[in-house]
């Protein structure tokens, strides 16, 4: 566990008031289902969909090993997570992580990128016709593997040729 950045109390009630207004606002819209991205946000979709009749997918978009460093959001989405009915993963190293950590019941599905790096190939394969843009907005930091898809694209005779990248980011 890492105590060296423990949670402040000001953040824990942010975080309670944020899944009981995201709570009100799920009841009024009355979804079928949710789907949820990053950590923080997951936890406070799952406790805020508590007992609701619908439907709660989340998915992971960092590596678990070094996101949610905090202890409550590392507490929080061991005891939340087992909730959701589907964890979407980028990697099947990330979903054995999980796994490591008896995440036991926890359905797992692996949507990987559609982008190969050199000396990897891709599970998936996408059919393009016309020019395309590709976004990218996120945090622009190393563990976003920002890098991998720059090499990708390098590599990418078809992208070379088909594609306008964009990247935005903090």
């Amino acid at each position: 566990l890492d105590f060296q950045r423990p949670a402040k109390p000001t953040e824990f009630w942010t975080k309670i008031s944020r899944a009981l207004e995201l709570r009100r606002k799920i009841k009024k819209i009355s979804p079928d289902t949710i789907v949820s991205f990053l950590t923080q946000t997951n936890t406070i979709v799952l406790a805020a969909s508590l007992f609701l009749p619908l439907r709660v997918i989340i998915s992971e978009r960092n590596n678990p090993q070094h996101s949610a460093k905090g202890l409550t959001t590392r507490l929080l989405r061991r005891l939340l997570y087992l909730l959701a009915d589907y964890l979407v993963l980028q990697s099947d190293g990330v979903k054995k992580w999980y796994a490591s950590r008896a995440y036991l019941g926890l359905k797992m599905v692996t949507i990987e990128n559609p982008v190969s790096v050199i000396g990897r190939k891709s599970q998936t394969t996408i059919s393009l016709k016309n020019t395309y843009t590709v976004v990218l907005a996120g945090r622009l930091h190393y563990q976003k593997g920002i890098d991998l898809l720059l090499t990708g694209i390098r590599n990418s005779e078809f992208c070379r040729r088909n594609c306008l990248f964009e990247i935005y980011g903090d």
